[in-house]
């Protein structure tokens, strides 16, 4: 059978109905597009998001503290972070002098005479500690402070061989030898750990603004703070003459004067799991110092156990903490450790 070619008259007919097909879709298309343009609530914020771009890791996590709901929230989200109970402030059994970020002094320490005077020194961070003597050459045992110059020099308060009273002793030459300077202990803040109530200053011993003094931390002759049993601070201005209304620093356990104030080191009193970081700036005249939260170091195990084993110490910009068996610097005040 042979093929017919359509007539002019259906091929017209054929292309009017697709071109009336096509025009429909189209008025239907801007009739949709319309309608979801005046919807109610639409705006670009309904669009996605773009992806995240490179962050600072460091700046976007901070340690965990009391203000947020890090390692030491339980709570899930949108709960207040759980504080953990603050533990007693009682006398280290540990002391540092941080010098920078790279070289640190430290000892272990306790009651006179048992608690022989060893001394280490770090150059590395702290990744290696090289120890010494003190005892031998001097005696002296149970140091409660180091005052570092540098890792080649540094000066120590601890007791006496025969009395355990307190006494200096100095090295110039990074813990090769020590000699004793009894001379010059009145002229080192120090205190009695015979006479907690009593602190001393380079200008002589005054009263503590307490009665019981845990430890003190100097900023120059004048300026100094003193960490007292029931976990208070306060500050002078005036070696001692006077103090400022105390300020309460519930789980405090070491202090050292750094820039901007005195570093304290806790445990406890806050949502902190680990070693709490408060910053103590002194007052006006009279008025109790300003008390802020500085960070936390995480570590793991019973908190309650750590009391009397925290050493905090600020030298030229890093912090550094020792607890227990565990050392961190920071060089970023307290945001993170390393």
């Amino acid at each position: 059978m042979a093929f017919r070619a359509p007539s002019d008259g259906a091929s017209g007919r054929r292309r009017r109905w697709v071109i009336a097909g096509v025009s429909a879709l189209i008025v239907l298309d801007v009739i949709l597009v319309a309608w979801v343009v005046s919807r109610p609530g639409s705006s670009e914020a309904e669009s996605p998001s773009p992806g995240p771009g490179p962050s600072n890791v460091a700046a976007e996590s901070p340690s965990p503290s009391a203000s947020d709901d890090g390692e030491g929230g339980e709570g899930g989200e949108g709960e207040p972070p759980v504080a953990v109970e603050a533990a007693a402030t009682v006398p280290a059994t540990r002391i540092l002098a941080a010098i920078d970020a790279d070289r640190a002094w430290r000892a272990a320490t306790g009651e006179c005479p048992a608690a022989v005077a060893a001394p280490e020194y770090s150059t590395d961070g702290g990744a290696s500690w090289v120890p010494t003597d003190a005892t031998g050459p001097t005696g002296v045992t149970a140091l409660q402070r180091i005052i570092a110059s540098s890792t080649e020099v540094a000066s120590m308060v601890g007791a006496a061989a025969e009395s355990c009273a307190p006494t200096l002793i100095r090295t110039y030459v990074r813990g090769d030898n020590y000699e004793e300077y009894p001379a010059e202990i009145g002229t080192a803040w120090h205190i009695d750990p015979a006479d907690r109530a009593r602190v001393v200053a380079p200008d002589g011993a005054v009263d503590a603004p307490c009665a019981a003094a845990v430890a003190v931390a100097p900023e120059n002759d004048s300026v100094a703070a003193v960490l007292c049993a029931d976990g208070t601070v306060s500050t002078t201005a005036d070696a001692g003459v006077t103090w400022r209304a105390p300020v309460a620093v519930a789980g405090a356990q070491s202090i050292d004067a750094v820039e901007g104030g005195f570093l304290v080191a806790r445990l406890g009193g806050t949502a902190c799991a680990g070693v709490g970081l408060a910053l103590v700036g002194a007052g006006p005249d009279d008025t109790a110092a300003t008390v802020a939260d500085a960070g936390c170091m995480p570590v793991a195990g019973d908190l309650a156990a750590l009391a009397g084993q925290v050493a905090v110490s600020g030298g030229d910009g890093a912090w550094w903490v020792w607890a227990g068996d565990v050392l961190a610097r920071s060089t970023d005040r307290g945001a993170t450790w390393g």
